[in-house]
């Protein structure tokens, strides 16, 4: 099996796979809400939906009444850990991978006061987020299509960046590029903010499989551990505030993630079944281009979803919060050890 979809975040294949699981085949996300704004997502698109748009792990998921507001609070809490100044009146903030500009929107509406800049290697992404800012009625919401290692915007600019589940994308060798644009963008004394999924250690018999067909189905490159991103970080001229392995946070989101990947098999399954007969039935050739049925991704996605549960399961894939801060450059400072944010843990890079 291919051990990693692309070699570097400019090639051509990379951008190739990213446009066709992010979008043609970004309707699959369709299926990660509550159960209303599925149906009126499906039916009538993105922007006529009450849907969060954003396809990342549900924050605390059993204290709140629906999926939605679970998902919606995994931004919020990014949001608090960057601490905004508040001697500054309309903070401007990133969102380093957007997607279809759910947090993005999300974020500009509940905060009216901040600008909040999405920007995406994605041109489909962009243009569907444009589309919910208008029908959200964010004017603060700003997006870009452009790659964030590689940022066409002035030194010392945001007051906050924020990534969720987005770094992964980034191959390991162009990990230091990324931290270093990161910093250059940041202003001094101000904070990045880092939730995403890590592989803790070598996987191990049966986890070798699920683990590449994870990669594969998210269209990731090869991952590294959160123990070798801090030390990226680090290296930019990051001070580490903070990481801490939030994974009972968000485990409980692993089981929503089988089951609707478990739906979609299903589903996959008619179709063939109708295909098979030569069936054709009004609007279900529509319906099913709306999930993204059409593309070549599908299955391998429902692979990789369900991939997902036995891994964290296992104790190889863990989710962890990393928060940085720019600091001034008038002012001295020492890192902590390796030790001090990982004590049980023994070193090792994935």
């Amino acid at each position: 099996m291919k051990k990693s979809t692309y070699e570097s975040i400019y090639s051509t294949e990379a951008l190739s796979s990213l446009e066709d699981h992010y979008g043609s085949g970004s309707g699959l996300y369709k299926m990660w809400a509550s159960p209303h704004s599925i149906i009126t997502a499906i039916l009538f698109g993105w922007e006529k939906s009450d849907h969060p748009a954003q396809l990342h792990h549900a924050w605390d998921i059993k204290k709140f009444k629906s999926l939605n507001e679970a998902i919606k609070q995994s931004v919020r809490e990014a949001l608090k850990l960057l601490e905004l100044p508040n001697n500054v009146d309309n903070p401007n903030i990133l969102e380093a991978g957007c997607g279809i500009g759910g947090c993005t929107t999300q974020l500009a509406k509940e905060n009216p006061h901040i600008t909040v800049t999405g920007i995406s290697l994605i041109q489909k992404q962009i243009e569907i987020a444009n589309k919910l800012k208008r029908t959200r009625q964010t004017n603060s919401a700003r997006f870009l299509v452009g790659n964030y290692l590689r940022m066409p915007i002035a030194s010392d600019t945001y007051n906050g960046i924020f990534a969720i589940e987005t770094f992964c994308h980034i191959p390991p060798h162009e990990k230091p590029s990324l931290f270093e644009e990161m910093f250059r963008v940041l202003k001094p004394e101000c904070k990045l903010v880092i939730f995403d999924g890590y592989p803790i250690r070598e996987p191990q018999g049966s986890e070798k499989i699920l683990f590449e067909k994870f990669k594969r189905g998210w269209t990731l490159p090869e991952m590294i551990t959160p123990f070798t991103l801090t030390t990226y970080a680090q290296k930019a001229g990051f001070k580490v505030i903070s990481v801490k392995d939030i994974t009972p946070r968000v485990i409980d989101s692993t089981p929503y993630v089988y089951r609707n990947a478990s739906i979609l098999r299903q589903i996959i399954k008619a179709i063939r079944f109708l295909d098979d007969r030569k069936v054709k039935l009004p609007y279900v050739d529509n319906l099913f281009k709306s999930l993204g049925f059409s593309t070549k991704n599908a299955e391998i996605f429902i692979e990789a979803c369900q991939a997902g549960k036995p891994l964290v399961e296992s104790g190889l894939g863990k989710y962890y919060m990393h928060v940085l801060e720019k600091p001034n450059p008038s002012q001295r400072y020492k890192n902590k050890t390796y030790e001090t944010f990982y004590p049980k843990l023994k070193r090792i890079d994935c």
